[in-house]
């Protein structure tokens, strides 16, 4: 079996399928929602539970057929504490799901989204936009300033990020991938120190970011 790489996952068929990154491009649909539990139709947006777990790994399954993500998606969601896991829900089915995982400082400033999954069937109707935006609304309740991931700057720039040279990645990445290297400000008055994200042991593996 291939060794998968997940700072090249997540790639989704919403966009440019030759972009792989660990949050993955998402088709960005402006949709009217609420804040707090968020509604688009049917569509309900709400922290994910124990008992949602099986139902989290088939969803990486599915949306990611060529990329294993479950190992680094267990270990995520098996923390007991730094990390925001949010599902949409249609219906009674889970149709996607975001993770953020804060940085390992007493008060952390900073967070890492991703991995970010929607069921192939319901792409390209903006849920994962939808995600990503109560994700990043709930972490700036908490008190965090700023989120970073690595993905397709097409699409991640239409929901407010930009290039990162400040904080760096947990391990090195690849020079072309540079630009790829994003945030979104929370808070923008926030300055972070220069240097590496720090971050809970799951995501200090190098195979994660090559």
């Amino acid at each position: 079996m291939a060794k998968k790489k997940a700072a090249r996952s997540n790639a989704s068929p919403d966009l440019d399928a030759t972009w792989k990154g660990p949050c993955g491009p998402f088709f960005v649909s402006h949709q009217m929602f609420e804040r707090g539990l968020m509604t688009r139709n049917d569509l309900s947006i709400l922290p994910s539970q124990k008992t949602d777990q099986d139902a989290l790994l088939e969803l990486c399954r599915t949306a990611f057929p060529a990329e294993d993500l479950t190992g680094l998606l267990s270990e995520l969601l098996a923390l007991e504490q730094g990390v925001l896991s949010l599902i949409a829900r249609q219906g009674d089915q889970i149709v996607g799901h975001v993770i953020l995982t804060l940085e390992t400082r007493s008060s952390p400033d900073l967070a890492l989204l991703g991995p970010l999954a929607v069921v192939p069937h319901v792409q390209r109707q903006g849920i994962g936009t939808v995600l990503v935006e109560e994700g990043c609304a709930r972490l700036a309740e908490q008190g965090i300033k700023r989120v970073c991931l690595l993905g397709d700057p097409a699409y991640y720039g239409r929901l407010g990020f930009v290039q990162e040279t400040a904080v760096q990645t947990p391990c090195p990445i690849p020079s072309e991938w540079v630009i790829a290297w994003q945030f979104r400000a929370l808070d923008s008055s926030f300055s972070p120190a220069p240097g590496p994200l720090a971050l809970p042991s799951v995501w200090l593996k190098p195979d994660y970011w090559v």
